[in-house]
């Protein structure tokens, strides 16, 4: 699904929002998601990147948060 830039739209659930750490992960994978998109959206085949990696991402950045909330 498209959002209003022609970007693909971000849905979170609830269970991806069950409880900060939760939050922050599923987020963060989103977010890879779209910048993997936005690096590859003029070519013929966009995507945004696979599972592992976004989900990957989305654990490096809670453990980044983690560190920095204290």
């Amino acid at each position: 699904m498209k959002g209003p830039r022609g970007l693909p739209l971000i849905e979170i659930s609830d269970i991806g929002l069950r409880d900060l750490d939760e939050a922050v992960a599923t987020i963060h994978h989103e977010i890879y998601h779209h910048k993997h998109f936005e690096l590859t959206r003029r070519s013929p085949n966009p995507w945004g990147g696979s599972e592992e990696s976004a989900e990957e991402y989305g654990q490096r950045m809670l453990e980044k948060f983690k560190r920095q909330k204290g």
